[in-house]
């Protein structure tokens, strides 16, 4: 009997042996979820395998995920099947009909009014620099202003007439404005500089004869311009009244007057009135580019456009679109959002998956799983083969035995 029992011995220990180890080596898996210090070192294997690459096994996980099973193309297949043509124009008559009704409430346009005039004039606001730019490098070039100058003057051309009193107004403005006497003594001392001087005199000198010659010998016109030019230059009060007094006796204002009145743009040939608009034209431009700072602000101002939004806004009542339109706004932005689509859904797709970025966020997820929901997740899919992992231990622990209690019998007989 005893004999027996020295070879059950053998298959019972294996068994137990390689079911017991098989099983520990399973609970470590997952356990210790802490490293374990023995005398101040950590102790091998703590903490278990999927608590230490917690981590990486997150990364592979995700990785696994995104490329096998939430591929690209299984997203873009699924919005297509999603964004069909019907679909698209039951979502937009659902929302432009929900629009008409939330705008058919005054105090609700009251407070969509208040938004679009506040956000139009922060708009406005920055975006002044940049229209200024856009207008004085794109939109008034000189070829532009040229275009819209050749219709307004052949219209002014066909119908222009100067009447008395505008060429009065005229005159008066450029009295007023350009020979004033200050202008004229300036412009006097400007013109009589020592070269100018000799220049007249020689003129003069070769210009005139007779008896204006011997006049001319006495006069002495070089003495004479240095020394007006001397006395406009040391005395402006009363060369400015002298000017003032020649000026009135000349009567320039009449003489501008007449020769206003007798002009007659038809007269002009085409050489003198394309000089004339070409002249205009880069005056015009050149006036702009440096004055936009100073044109279009004011010009904003004064149309207050979040005022004229605001008012707009306040009296919109949805209930005077005809049906009619409101069915053709519906169609026309569901065909758009369908050609949009076509072209662009792809793209989008692939900017909304960068955006989402699925892997990051799966990963993240079972980072932030705590060990034990790791433990159960895992045992919950794997629970029948980890335990015939334990069985198989037991199973080859047992086999194993066998064989040794089989070696006793041979070697003892």
């Amino acid at each position: 009997m005893a004999n027996w029992i020295q070879y059950l011995i053998p298959p019972i220990i294996g068994a137990g042996v390689g079911y017991f180890t098989n099983d520990i080596a399973v609970r470590m898996l997952f356990h210790p979820i802490e490293p374990v210090y023995l005398w101040g070192k950590k102790l091998p294997f703590t903490p278990g395998l999927v608590p230490a690459e917690q981590a990486r096994l997150a990364e592979k996980i995700s990785a696994l995920i995104v490329q096998t099973l939430l591929t690209r193309e299984d997203f873009q297949h699924l919005a297509r099947q999603l964004l069909t043509n019907d679909r698209l124009g039951q979502a937009i008559n659902r929302s432009v009909d929900a629009l008409l009704e939330e705008m058919g409430h005054p105090e609700k346009l009251e407070l969509l009014s208040e938004d679009m005039g506040g956000a139009l004039s922060n708009l406005i606001e920055r975006s002044l620099p940049s229209l200024i730019d856009h207008l004085s490098h794109k939109s008034l070039t000189p070829e532009r202003i040229r275009h819209v100058l050749d219709r307004i003057m052949d219209s002014v051309l066909e119908n222009f007439k100067v009447t008395p009193a505008m060429a009065a107004f005229l005159s008066q403005r450029i009295m007023a404005s350009v020979l004033t006497p200050e202008h004229v003594r300036v412009s006097l001392i400007s013109l009589l500089t020592p070269s100018n001087i000799a220049a007249l005199d020689e003129l003069a000198k070769a210009k005139m004869t007779g008896r204006y010659a011997v006049v001319l010998f006495f006069l002495n016109l070089p003495d004479v311009l240095s020394k007006l030019r001397h006395f406009l230059e040391s005395d402006p009060e009363r060369s400015n009244e002298m000017l003032d007094e020649v000026l009135s006796m000349m009567r320039l204002d009449d003489v501008i007057s007449r020769a206003l009145l007798r002009f007659n743009p038809r007269e002009m040939s085409w050489e003198d009135l394309n000089h004339f608009k070409e002249n205009l034209v880069l005056w015009i431009h050149d006036y702009l580019i440096h004055h936009y700072e100073v044109i279009i602000p004011p010009l904003v101002e004064k149309m207050d456009l979040p005022a004229l939004v605001k008012d707009l806004i306040r009296r919109f009542h949805p209930q005077d679109i005809p049906p009619a339109t409101v069915e053709s706004i519906k169609r026309e932005i569901t065909r758009f959002l369908e050609r949009y689509l076509d072209e662009k859904l792809f793209e989008l797709v692939e900017q909304a998956l960068e955006v989402a970025d699925i892997q990051g966020v799966i990963a993240t997820k079972i980072r932030n799983f705590s060990p034990l929901r790791m433990e159960a997740i895992i045992m919950e899919v794997s629970r029948k083969e980890l335990g015939m992992i334990v069985s198989l231990g037991g199973i080859l622990g047992f086999v194993i035995g066998v064989l040794q209690s089989g070696l006793m019998l041979l070697m003892g007989g």
